[in-house]
């Protein structure tokens, strides 16, 4: 089975990022100062219609997130 990615998560799925080394460097500086690391166990909130952003929870803080980027999130169940 290949590794599960932040694009396949379903809303209201709790998942632990493992890893974000396919994101580019801006995206991925920009999710750390968030608290979005390797580690970092992250709620799928809100899938927006229409491709819209997806809308996740990590440490209480809601993060839009583009759907071109998820894909690039590697997660795993938590």
């Amino acid at each position: 089975m290949g590794m599960q990615t932040l694009a396949e998560v379903r809303e209201g799925a709790v998942v632990t990022i493992e890893d974000l080394s396919a994101t580019d460097a801006v995206l991925r500086r920009r999710l750390y100062d968030m608290g979005v690391t390797e580690g970092a166990r992250v709620k799928m909130c809100r899938r927006l219609p229409f491709g819209g952003p997806l809308m996740i929870e990590c440490d209480e803080l809601c993060i839009g997130l583009r759907r071109c980027d998820a894909p690039k999130i590697a997660v795993r169940p938590s």
